[in-house]
């Protein structure tokens, strides 16, 4: 407004307006920071009761002075006064600046009235657009900070974006004041099996009791409603009434997000995976590659081996370096690298068993070969236990594909259970393929191609009807791992057990990187495998024995993989004594005289070990006999007793010949054979005259350095002058 017409309002007595008093650019910042109704009402009434007494004060002019209607003209034009009278259209009082406006233009018949109305309802509407833009920014920014404050807390990326419409907040979902769920819940990344081409999507949520859960599904459970309920049973809280809600919200975020999420490559499994031109091997969380590794996700379900890395090689090493003075102790690290080759070398599985009674070191080798690739433990390492359910079990090596599977202690079976074992033996040596039922999490299908390690007091070929075929599947070992128990030994396992629990996994990876990197030399491993398989059936004497055959291959597998350690990829210095030279009669169990001896002498010796109690100490008379009677005599140390060696066992004939029944195997041969090499003491033919219980009787007596031999992994003999031919013992007459 100029001097001019502010004298002229002066003159008009008009003073009242008081625009001056508000000032240009304090009522444009009030009129955009405008945020409620009731100041939009007083802002346009002042404007209002200000326009009505101009116009009658103009209109009174009029007459009297020609210049008053032309500063009439010029305030209406004015900004402000435009500005504070559109707040009249926010509170619905338009009419009523029109109604002012129309008696200026009965009177002046060619004023601008009509384009001024116009500007005022242009401007009002801007403002009132612009006013209502700005409440809802202010409120949507309220929203999107509580559903921002929500998905940081549960992990999800800044970049995803919720739908338009929805609303996240502690309490739940909301879609357009409609619930979708009462319970917090995105969808924090995407991914797609690179092994199936799956797309699979992660959902993170929080369950009861305050805990943030997430389960990596296929999207197909999350497209349909279904699919979708069966996901209940973890916590989600969806129904029959919101399942379609949820499933439309989990379609549109989504969708909105395709570009936001990152679609990360997944594996539901570990072992041998082509990307390219080129094999790689996945592990749990990384893929090893030729350059190194990179990471991927793979779900966290126990299914997977529990594969990891801690401690130092060093120290590892130093363990190691002592079990390798025990040969069926130090062939556990072969037994768990082993698997590794059998995709490039093309073998089906095998199974590797130790047995005999408790206490003699048979997990603590396993713990051995567990430590190649994680904590050599059961619940929270890689040591699994038979204590599940058949489809358990077979999971766990669909999903530890081309790892070992290392069971401890079937002997914990129940009788129903221990039926499943041949089962087991089948599918681990056929490979055969596993079909998952469709459940919301990661679709569970694949080869089954590993190397099971187990151990029990008895051989798990002793379970099921089929065990010739069982047996040309399995190698097992009878022997003590760490033969006869030192005063060093005793001491030394259980620190090394200590050790190797803080320091494992370093082999085992180590490993896949010279694998994977030699992958060209594949057709020339397979080639030296057929010719160490050739060198083994000549050192067992195969011949043409069908299940020899199958035995020779395994070991011939295990002396392949040693040789990769010890001379083409140098991880670890070749033991003093050649393990396979000194274990392969031990393992080709029934067809080697020598090692069939040793193999029966110590399941004899093992089934006693664990009645020990109903043996006679010493020669004087006992008048408690223990419930069954006694079998024999067996001059065992007493407690805090050191003995220098196993004392020889005396057994009553009738329950020697049950015992070799029971372990299958036919007494009059075997106890021949005993006689022949010198492992029995005899005064008169096979059997011996020994003092039991204050009289003389008869025994067969299995002589004490025989026995240790046998534990030690050696074959004991008499000198060749004094062995005798092998005459089978005549089968008792039936009367």
């Amino acid at each position: 407004m100029s001097k001019k017409q502010t004298a002229d309002v002066n003159d008009l007595g008009v003073a009242g307006f008081g625009v001056n008093d508000i000032g240009d650019a304090a009522l444009g910042q009030a009129l955009v920071t405008i945020s409620s109704f009731a100041q939009a009402k007083k802002l346009a009434e002042d404007g209002l009761k200000q326009l009505e007494e101009l116009v009658e004060r103009a209109l009174v002019a009029q007459s009297k002075n020609e210049a008053a209607l032309i500063w009439a003209e010029d305030i209406c034009r004015d900004d402000e006064l435009l500005s504070k009278l559109a707040c009249c259209y926010q509170v619905n009082q338009a009419n009523q600046v029109q109604g002012l406006a129309m008696k200026l233009r009965t009177r002046i018949a060619a004023s601008p009235i009509s384009e001024w109305l116009k500007i005022v309802k242009e401007r009002g509407d801007a403002l009132a657009v612009d006013r209502a833009k700005r409440q809802s920014v202010a409120e949507d920014d309220d929203t999107d900070f509580e559903c921002r404050k929500v998905m940081r807390m549960l992990g999800v990326d800044d970049s995803v974006k919720l739908p338009p419409g929805y609303i996240l907040t502690e309490k739940g979902v909301v879609y357009q004041m409609d619930e979708v769920t009462n319970q917090m819940v995105v969808i924090r990344e995407t991914y797609f099996d690179f092994d199936t081409g799956i797309e699979y999507a992660e959902f993170i949520y929080k369950a009861e009791k305050k805990e943030v859960r997430s389960r990596i599904v296929r999207l197909s459970v999350l497209m349909s409603s279904r699919s979708l309920i069966e996901l209940a049973d973890d916590g989600l809280l969806v129904s029959s009434e919101n399942a379609g809600k949820l499933s439309s919200y989990f379609r549109r975020l989504i969708s909105l997000n395709k570009d936001n999420y990152s679609r990360k490559p997944i594996s539901n499994r570990t072992g041998w995976v082509r990307m390219g031109l080129e094999w790689r091997f996945i592990l749990p969380s990384r893929v090893v590659t030729r350059d190194g590794a990179f990471t991927i996700t793979t779900p966290d379900d126990g299914a997977m081996p529990a594969v990891g890395i801690d401690g130092t090689w060093d120290a590892w090493k130093k363990q190691i370096d002592w079990v390798s003075k025990y040969p069926l102790a130090y062939v556990n690290l072969y037994v768990a690298l082993a698997p590794t080759l059998l995709f490039p070398l093309k073998m089906e599985g095998m199974v590797y068993e130790h047995f005999g009674v408790s206490s003699t070191g048979k997990s603590t080798a396993m713990e051995v070969g567990a430590s190649v690739w994680g904590k050599p433990t059961i619940g929270d390492g890689f040591l699994r236990t038979w204590n599940a359910t058949q489809n358990a079990i077979t999971a766990s090596m669909v999903g530890g594909c081309d790892l070992p599977s290392i069971f401890d202690d079937a002997e914990a079976l129940s009788t129903d259970q221990k039926k499943m074992l041949e089962t087991v033996i089948y599918t681990v040596t056929q490979g055969e393929k596993m079909r998952s039922t469709k459940t919301g999490g990661l679709q569970r299908s694949g080869t089954i191609r590993t190397v099971m390690l187990t151990a029990g007091e008895a051989s798990i070929l002793n379970y099921g009807s089929k065990k010739t075929g069982a047996e040309a599947r399995t190698l097992s070992n009878p022997m003590t791992p760490f033969g006869r128990t030192t005063k060093e030994a005793g001491q030394r396992i259980p620190r090394m057990k200590q050790i190797l629990q803080m320091n494992y996994g370093h082999l085992g990876q180590r490993w896949l990187v010279h694998l994977v990197r030699a992958q060209e030399k594949w057709p020339h491993y397979r080639e030296r495998l057929n010719a160490l398989t050739e060198l083994t059936m000549e050192q067992i004497r195969a011949d043409d024995n069908g299940l020899m055959n199958r035995k020779a291959k395994s070991i011939a597998l295990l002396r392949f993989t040693a040789e990769l350690l010890h001379e083409e990829y140098r991880l670890l210095p070749p033991p003093k004594k050649d393990v396979l030279d000194a274990v392969t009669g031990v393992l080709a169990t029934g067809e080697s005289k020598s090692s069939s001896a040793n193999a029966s002498l110590l399941e004899v010796y093992n089934w006693c070990s664990a009645r020990a109690h109903q043996f006679l100490r010493g020669s004087k008379y006992c008048d408690k006999a223990p419930h069954g009677g006694w079998l024999g005599r067996w001059d065992l140390p007493g407690e805090g007793e050191v003995s220098a060696g196993t004392p020889d066992l005396h057994i009553y004939p009738l329950v020697l010949r049950d015992i070799l029944k029971e372990v299958d195997y036919e007494p009059h041969v075997v106890i021949g054979r005993w006689k022949a090499m010198g492992l029995l003491r005899s005064t008169k033919g096979r059997q011996n005259t020994v003092r039991m219980n204050g009289r003389p009787s008869t025994a067969y007596t299995l002589i004490g350095p025989a026995i240790d031999a046998a534990l030690d992994g050696r074959t004991y003999t008499l000198p060749e002058e004094e062995l005798t031919p092998v005459v089978p013992e005549k089968t008792p007459m039936p009367f």
